[in-house]
């Protein structure tokens, strides 16, 4: 009873000591069987607050006593709280989840709002495991919603956002409850309902407009982890409801949501907390480098370059991480990659890094449209590794035969024709299939399909060259494709005119 009254105290003023917390742990692996169901929770809760609790105190010492003595915890405060430490903690016990999930789901009327929101939050990356707890929590929820603090409210949104919850009348009454709570809202409130709200694709004007709004407003409180996930999630807003600066009447038009300073606000916010010591998290880079495809901002992505070989080397660099960010990095403007592409040849330690990460990559998404998009993204910043290169080669051409009328046939063309020259003969073959998709192109695809032709020497199909010039008066092209290869093609195409000769690219 003393030691989980002591972690209490510490994790009330937020005070630890590692060298003290060493001993207690030790002490509970040998006595957890003596605490009482109260003082689990109240150690349990205090090692996940102050960060001191890892996957094999919480799975391997407090999970089997939970499991064991579940019933004897007041449901469902006691175990609302241990689902939130756990979660807190970052540990998925999908038995120990399961039984609270089991346990819970009869008691969800009883629950107050710090216990929905602390259930929602704890069981929103395994939502499709207990549609029906889910079910039953959203409900109770929407009845309840009145009584929900500003914490309470924005942390409910995102919990119930980022597990994937349709229903447009809690997140509308969860919304007026966050409004009238306006001047009370913290910063953080602000950036966890707005991402929720854009997870669940939730974003009506009169609630997504006050919430960028305020955002502006509480600069002095907004970190940099909250300008990415702020500007992450406007990226992920329906285009409708971005600003369109070539539009006269913004002013006039309701469903243009983001203030026209935004953007430039939160990215300054970002550049200031990276002039300071700032380590970016996995989560982060990925996040930014998504936001960063869209953005043109020479110090951040100088900044990204110097810290991508400490990110990969982290525990929670997982794959899906790793495919985020090596994906929204092969994307970005030509400047930027370049800056990815002299990091990545400056040592052997780097390519390392980035073999080892894309081998796991690999296993982890084994279907074929990743592995040509592993390919694509390698082409894209000029990665050829020296182990890595030849498996994706290997996986891509058997699904290439066992299926030659791929969709990716244009941007397995290109990819092989810009990273393995001496490929050029698999790359005529997976380019003359993408001819023959013709209109059925994509603009993207039209593209990929000209350029690799113009670097395998392999004359076009005029349609598909009417079709480009068709796309350009049309202004059809977005920024966002590389412009370098639209120069190349134009200009091949115009020599090849010129000599009414065959059509040569290098020339």
């Amino acid at each position: 009873d003393e030691v989980s009254s002591m972690l209490w105290a510490f994790a009330v003023v937020n005070f630890s000591h590692k060298g003290m917390f060493e001993r207690i742990r030790a002490f509970l692996e040998q006595q957890i069987e003596t605490c009482s169901p109260k003082e689990l929770v109240q150690i349990a809760w205090a090692f996940s607050r102050l960060k001191q609790g890892d996957e094999d105190l919480f799975k391997e010492t407090f999970a089997p006593v939970i499991r064991e003595r579940m019933l004897e915890f007041d449901a469902p405060r006691e175990l609302c709280t241990l689902a939130w430490a756990f979660s807190n903690a970052k540990v998925l016990d999908k038995d120990l989840f399961n039984d609270l999930a089991y346990v819970l789901t009869p008691k969800v009327k009883l629950m107050n709002a710090h216990d929905v929101a602390s259930l929602v939050v704890a069981f929103s990356s395994i939502e499709y495991a207990h549609k029906k707890l889910f079910k039953a929590l959203a409900k109770h929820a929407r009845s309840i919603s009145h009584t929900f603090s500003p914490l309470q409210t924005s942390r409910t949104i995102y919990g119930f956002g980022t597990a994937g919850i349709e229903d447009a009348y809690l997140y509308r009454s969860l919304s007026r409850q966050l409004l009238k709570q306006r001047k009370l809202l913290q910063a953080k409130n602000v950036v966890e309902a707005f991402s929720g709200l854009v997870e669940a694709d939730y974003t009506p004007a009169e609630v997504v407009r006050p919430l960028l709004a305020d955002s502006l407003k509480m600069l002095k409180w907004v970190g940099g982890e909250d300008a990415i996930q702020l500007l992450h999630a406007v990226a992920r807003l329906p285009r409708q409801q971005t600003r369109d600066e070539d539009d006269d009447n913004n002013d006039h038009n309701s469903e243009n949501l983001v203030p026209e300073e935004f953007h430039g606000t939160m990215l300054g916010v970002i550049r200031r907390r990276m002039q300071s010591w700032w380590r970016l998290r996995p989560s982060d880079m990925a996040d930014l480098a998504e936001v960063m495809k869209n953005c043109e901002d020479r110090f951040i992505v100088e900044n990204m370059c110097k810290q991508f070989p400490r990110v990969l080397q982290l525990e929670d660099c997982s794959p899906p991480l790793f495919l985020r960010i090596w994906g929204s990095i092969a994307e970005m403007n030509a400047a930027a990659r370049m800056s990815f592409k002299e990091r990545l040849h400056r040592g052997d330690k780097i390519v390392s890094l980035v073999e080892a990460k894309l081998d796991e990559g690999m296993k982890y998404r084994e279907d074929p449209k990743s592995h040509i998009f592993l390919l694509f993204a390698a082409a894209r910043l000029g990665f050829d590794a020296p182990s890595t290169t030849p498996a994706l080669l290997e996986s891509v051409r058997g699904t290439f035969q066992n299926d030659v009328n791929s969709p990716w046939n244009a941007m397995l063309a290109w990819s092989l024709a810009e990273l393995v020259p001496e490929e050029d003969a698999f790359a005529k073959v997976a380019l003359e299939l993408a001819f023959k998709a013709g209109p059925m192109l994509s603009r993207m695809d039209l593209l990929l399909a000209l350029h690799a032709a113009v670097l395998l020497d392999v004359e076009p199909p005029p349609a598909l060259l009417k079709q480009l010039v068709d796309c350009c008066q049309a202004g059809e092209i977005p920024d966002d494709l590389d412009t370098q290869m639209l120069r190349i093609v134009q200009l091949d195409h115009l020599l090849r005119e010129r000599r009414g000769g065959p059509f040569r690219a290098g020339k």
